[in-house]
């Protein structure tokens, strides 16, 4: 029997359980399967994934097929126009400052009096939580509860809805006569108890993790990915007396298997900074690091090994654009969300039940997980884990020089802002290619001091340009959920007060199809026949699609070539990886200039207190150029400005930025920084949003924060607008 006599029904199921390219080419062989391609809610759901950036969820949904692709369907087009269909205010405790969001639940710390008689300020003590509306899981009401008494003093904390945990991390303990460096704890906890009792699953509910060297203050930074926790311990930066203190008081991430209890591996970073960290993959972490003076790097390690006996081993470092003498330090921190491990049904909602035999509780008895609220039940889809946008946030301290009435040369110490967005799958598949492409194994290299490690080092010209977009802007300091997925938010205002919401897609999979069609409709841009086209959704495949292009000509120049700890490796070669954007015929480019290249635009977002930089342009109005020809402001977007009109009205009217963005700051950078990632954008200005004072995002809610109503002291106000 020849493929194409099976029964339609059968040819489908195989489709299915096909990926989005072999759909299409399929699609391409006969008209046949084109007709069922195109016919088949089943496999246009496949396809919609696809050009979503989403992954189907769990079998265990009672969704339908037909439902769920109606639902992805709303829900692209919601995000699209950024237009929601329910609204819902609360209002909730604001006077501690920990707070987290994550899986549709916010979390806010309740202040109450610490149990410390030597420190009696005010702690985290309890928590107030909401689960917002989820119109994907037939979820129109949300739900609040309290954890009126955590039972600790809490510094900070991380959960995971879908595992029914909480994470918190207890303040340090203090000093005694018998030990003068005492191990910290870490208490896994049911998020939905009020009782705030140990997690069903959690073997071993309270962690520990012994510092080198006491230190009273700490930073944290947890993510919890599937079985692991992982959390970042950073002291303080107090001055130690000795300096062997100093060199003891080091950042250090710990990873645990929660469940277990068991200690998986920790990777110590010497010597440099490391304030933030993200899983990009079940066993690949980035970790920005700061070093000093110097050009902070993105390391990505992986964790090798057999269950009991894995260890980190540093495999890549990205190099940022190259740094002026003139900056003193250079900060840089990550955030990317959700994790990239996707839930099983079975991990859902637990609450703590122990039986007998006969089925009767006793305490005595083995935990069996038993779900809570099952009527919701997992989200039909989500984010595919390797499509997620990471937003680095660059905190640059430079020196100014100034020429007094006397003559003397003085320097002056400033604070510049940017933002850079990085495709995750683009540092994965750099690697990968790269990794494969190596003809022999390098000279080990030292890391930190420690031990000796082989790994690529990638330029930053080899990779930069072409997959990041760097912007002349700030991201929110003391709000840092702004992206989820692919998609970045932030406040802007104009000249009238009036406060915007910015949101920019990075998913740039029918970005060719958009601009395709405004070149049809406008003759002055021209986009070249690539296989794409208004069917492209029925089953097309752009021509070289999957390619991603590390620019060989850089390899040549000195200092800058693709090495492997000394071993120049030979990439004059393709690499996997989408990348549809087209090259547009219009000559010119985006620029960037002054941070209020356009004065009627400026930035909601200011800066830590005590920060000796202008609020409004976030320390860059130094960095003003003057154009050897007119520019073109965009307004919305600070310093982005264009060299020709046309470019400007594509932007417009595409609302695809398409075309490359220069920074040219030489008190920052060495050179001009280019980078053309592609992004659409949108912007809404509604009565809801104009009240904004901060915005977070999650799959599919828009929440914006700001004081409550007058009299309610130290309350806070959540619109949470579901799309």
């Amino acid at each position: 029997m020849k493929l194409l006599d099976l029964p339609d029904e059968v040819l489908i199921n195989l489709l299915c359980c096909a990926d989005a390219i072999s759909i299409r080419r399929c699609s391409r062989a006969c008209k046949l399967l084109r007709a069922i391609v195109k016919e088949s809610i089943a496999i246009q759901y496949v396809l919609a994934l696809d050009l979503s950036g989403y992954v189907d969820g769990p079998s265990t949904s009672k969704i339908s097929t037909v439902d769920r692709y109606n639902r992805l369907q709303h829900h692209d087009e919601a995000w699209r126009t950024v237009t929601w269909r329910q609204h819902n205010e609360y209002t909730i405790d604001h006077r501690a400052s920990t707070y987290e969001l994550y899986g549709g639940v916010y979390a806010q710390g309740l202040e109450g009096p610490g149990t410390n008689e030597f420190n009696p300020r005010p702690i985290t003590r309890g928590m107030e939580l909401i689960e917002f509306p989820s119109l994907l899981r037939n979820q129109p009401v949300g739900h609040t509860w309290t954890i009126p008494d955590l039972g600790v003093d809490t510094k900070d904390f991380g959960m995971d809805p879908d595992k029914n945990l909480l994470v918190l991390l207890e303040r340090v303990p203090l000093r005694t006569p018998e030990n003068d460096n005492p191990a910290m704890s870490v208490h896994l906890l049911n998020l939905r108890d009020e009782d705030a009792t140990p997690h069903a699953l959690a073997r071993t509910p309270i962690l520990e993790y012994q510092p080198r060297i006491y230190h009273p203050t700490f930073s944290y930074w947890v993510q919890v990915v599937g079985d692991l926790l992982a959390v970042l311990f950073c002291p303080g930066r107090m001055m130690f007396e000795q300096p062997e203190d100093m060199a003891q008081a080091v950042d250090e991430l710990v990873i645990w298997n929660w469940k277990t209890g068991d200690r998986i591996t920790s990777i110590s970073f010497e010597e440099t900074r490391a304030e933030s960290f993200s899983f990009l993959a079940n066993d690949i972490i980035l970790v920005p690091i700061s070093l000093g003076e110097s050009c902070p790097v993105l390391n990505l390690y992986r964790l090798e090994g057999v269950p009991g006996s894995i260890e980190p081993k540093l495999i890549v470092q990205y190099s940022l654009p190259p740094m002026a003498d003139s900056v003193h330090s250079c900060e840089a921190m990550c955030r990317l969300d959700p994790s990239p491990w996707a839930p099983r049904s079975r991990d859902a909602f637990y609450k703590e039940r122990r039986t007998k035999g006969d089925g009767e509780k006793d305490e005595r008895g083995p935990a069996e997980p038993e779900p809570v609220w099952p009527e919701y039940g997992p989200p039909p889809f989500g984010p595919l884990p390797s499509n997620r946008i990471i937003v680095l946030s660059l905190r640059i301290e430079v020196f100014i020089p100034i020429t007094t009435a006397a003559g003397d040369v003085v320097h002056h110490m400033q604070g510049r802002r940017y933002t850079a967005f990085i495709r995750a799958d683009t540092l994965l598949e750099v690697w990968k290619n790269v990794d494969a492409s190596k003809d022999a194994p390098g000279e080990p290299a030292q890391e930190n001091g420690s031990r000796a490690e082989t790994f690529v080092k990638v330029p930053w010209e080899a990779w930069g340009p072409k997959h990041s977009r760097f912007l002349a802007e700030s991201t929110e300091v003391n709000c840092v959920c702004y992206v989820y997925g692919l998609r970045y938010c932030r406040l802007i205002w104009s000249s009238d007060d009036t406060i915007q919401l910015r949101v920019m897609d990075f998913n740039s999979v029918d970005f060719i199809k958009v601009l395709e069609e405004d070149a049809k409709e406008h003759a002055t841009t021209a986009v070249p026949s690539n296989g794409t086209g208004p069917d492209h959704f029925l089953g097309t495949e752009p021509e070289g699609a999957g390619s991603l292009h590390l620019d060989p000509s850089v390899m040549d120049q000195e200092g800058t070539e693709l090495m492997l700890d000394g071993t120049a490796l030979d990439i004059d070669h393709e690499f996997d990886l989408e990348d549809f954007l087209p090259h547009l015929s219009v000559t010119g480019g985006l620029g960037i200039l002054d941070d209020d290249g356009d004065e009627t635009w400026t930035d909601t977002e200011g800066e830590d207190e005590g920060d000796d930089v202008d609020d409004m342009t976030n320390g860059n109005n130094m960095r003003q150029q003057t154009p050897e020809h007119t520019t073109y402001s965009v307004a919305g977007f600070g310093g982005l400005r264009m060299e020709s009109e046309a470019i400007k009205d594509l932007f417009e009217r595409t609302r695809i930025a398409s075309q490359p963005t220069v920074i040219r700051d030489p008190l920052v950078f060495k050179g001009p920084v280019r980078t053309e990632l592609p992004f659409r954008w949108s912007f809404k200005d509604t009565p809801e949003v104009n009240r904004f004072e901060k915005v977070m995002i999650d799959n599919e809610h828009i929440i914006g924060l700001r004081p409550a109503t007058e009299g309610s002291i130290g309350r806070l106000a959540l619109d949470v607008l579901t799309l």
